[in-house]
């Protein structure tokens, strides 16, 4: 393994076993316990907080070597043995995301959430702000403001 997220790196790091849940030719889910979700995969992937970037020799397709969602691995001593498949997880090295631009800290985070939740309130429900509407389109009237403030 090359690269992975902090996620994936406690999650391996607390985790005995692991089950595969989803599999595709160049990744697969793995469940490490209590819901605990590590995506492997190639390098072209990319990084994030629960990836854990593989290099293995020849790109193997997981699907067709055989892993099939319920297929139960053992992690120990930094390393997943799934199936034939062994992925070493010592030398890989930790993603952390590029420092935020905008001049905002965590502390303003938090602040403009806790106005958004607050003004939220105000317009009772609106289904569609939890990402169900792109960035871009237009908001209903009524909740105009609400929109601009979630963007």
């Amino acid at each position: 393994m090359t690269q992975f997220g902090s996620a994936a790196r406690r999650h391996l790091a607390a985790a005995r076993r692991g089950e595969a849940i989803a599999v595709f030719r160049r990744s697969f889910y793995l469940e490490t316990g209590n819901a605990a979700l590590v995506c492997f995969g190639p390098a072209a992937l990319g990084p994030g907080p629960l990836n854990a970037l593989c290099d293995p020799a020849g790109d193997p397709d997981w699907e067709a070597a055989g892993l099939r969602p319920g297929v139960v691995g053992r992690i120990s001593r930094m390393r997943l043995t799934l199936g034939d498949a062994v992925l070493s997880f010592a030398s890989a090295k930790p993603w952390r995301p590029a420092a935020a631009s905008g001049g905002w800290t965590r502390r303003t985070l938090a602040l403009g959430l806790d106005r958004l939740a607050a003004e939220r309130g105000r317009f009772g429900d609106v289904g569609w702000l939890p990402a169900a509407l792109p960035l871009d389109a237009p908001a209903p009237d009524e909740a105009d403001r609400l929109h601009r403030m979630a963007r």
